[in-house]
């Protein structure tokens, strides 16, 4: 996992020699970048690059939560990820 460098370097995540986010997947972007995985299988379920100064907080929230057991989360940051943090999602990711 890297994390990403103002808007010069994207963050990149992977996994079993598998890449799960990166900019060559164009699934990375500023702000949180989570990536759902598959306990067991180490499949990715979902992304999602959360720019956190232009999108809502809201949207990411409602990206975590139906998480279900096993779940594993990775999270890579780039440029600012706490402009837009309420409570709740700060409660989530520290």
């Amino acid at each position: 996992m890297v994390s990403g460098a103002v808007n010069i370097i994207e963050p990149k995540m992977c996994l079993e020699d598998r890449m799960l986010m990166s900019s060559v997947k164009d699934n990375v972007g500023p702000g949180l970048n989570v990536a759902l995985v598959n306990g067991v299988s180490c499949d990715l379920i979902e992304a999602c690059a959360s720019d956190m100064w232009a999108r809502d907080v809201n949207d990411l929230l409602n990206f975590i939560w139906p998480l279900h057991e096993g779940t594993l989360v990775f999270v890579a940051s780039c440029n600012n990820p706490v402009t837009k943090m309420n409570e709740e999602a700060r409660n989530v990711f520290f």
